[in-house]
């Protein structure tokens, strides 16, 4: 009997093993292929911008210009309104959205990767620049992964003038002031802004909005514990007890009275924010752009 009791233990033991192992490789298996994936890099040619822009912008333009520099029409309108060499800024931008991007991957947990750019050696360094922020922006990277699932890192500007973020970083960690010069290191980027029709949706100009997102963030929604399952099953309450970075940003605009959660669902994602119609594109980088192109249909 004790015999029988041994080898069905071996047994179960074996089966567990092989198991745990097949979870494994199929893991790394998902993590190695979802790490190839970390930068877009455009395939079809690049343009003469000065020919694009030498007699004006109109509809079409400003969608070319997308898909050459990753700028959204605000970023274009700033640049051409205060660059006196604005060709050559443009320039620049395009010749950093072109660029190939050299990227590592590092574990920031067991089972979370974050990519971030590097040279030649493998040094971290940024590879483009952010065109320029309001607060209540909501950048958006999708460098994080887990298991295999690209879900990305969200953030949301709280005072612009000194680049300062508010994030919910990994479990164990509070939500954290922080500074918008780490997101020029990632491989990929997203910056979005409340659209300017939407403003009066939740009654306010543009710097009384900015002033309520900001106030929510520094009053609500910093020192708050960290929450994987933040909004579930109910997504917004009173008082915030742990967050995580997309839900942190999320609740920042519910408290305007909006949602940018543009699926709806009970799990708000940096993917659900990026698609949102409330929100337009001011800038991306190591992104498809065909992907949004809404803002210019």
């Amino acid at each position: 009997m004790k015999k029988k009791n041994i080898k069905r233990i071996k047994r179960i033991g074996i089966t567990a093993a092989i198991l745990i192992l097949a979870a494994v490789v199929i893991i790394l298996f998902l993590e190695n292929k979802v790490e190839k994936e970390g930068h877009y890099t455009p395939s079809y040619a690049k343009q003469n911008i000065e020919a694009i822009v030498g007699d004006g912008i109109n509809e079409d333009e400003y969608k070319e210009l997308f898909l050459q520099t990753g700028l959204g029409k605000s970023s274009i309108d700033s640049i051409i309104k205060n660059d006196k060499d604005f060709i050559v800024e443009l320039e620049k931008y395009q010749n950093d959205f072109f660029a190939e991007n050299k990227y590592v991957c590092n574990r920031i947990t067991i089972i979370t990767g974050e990519e971030k750019s590097a040279d030649a050696e493998g040094n971290i360094e940024g590879k483009f620049e952010i065109q320029g922020l309001k607060d209540g922006d909501i950048l958006i990277s999708l460098s994080t992964h887990s298991l295999g699932w690209r879900h990305g890192h969200a953030a949301i500007v709280v005072d612009s003038s000194k680049g300062t973020t508010l994030e919910s970083l990994v479990l164990g960690r509070d939500s954290e002031y922080q500074n918008y010069k780490k997101w020029e290191r990632y491989p990929s980027f997203i910056q979005l802004r409340i659209r300017e029709d939407v403003l009066g949706q939740v009654g306010g100009d543009r710097q009384e909005v900015e002033k309520r997102l900001r106030n929510t963030a520094e009053t609500k929604l910093i020192g708050v514990p960290y929450g994987l399952f933040a909004g579930i099953p109910v997504k917004y309450v009173e008082n915030v007890s742990n967050t995580h970075c997309a839900h942190l940003v999320w609740y920042a605009y519910k408290e305007l009275g909006i949602d940018i959660d543009s699926d709806k669902g009970i799990f708000v994602t940096p993917y659900d924010m990026a698609n949102s119609d409330l929100l337009e594109i001011v800038q991306i980088y190591g992104i498809d752009p065909t992907d949004y192109l809404g803002d210019f249909n």
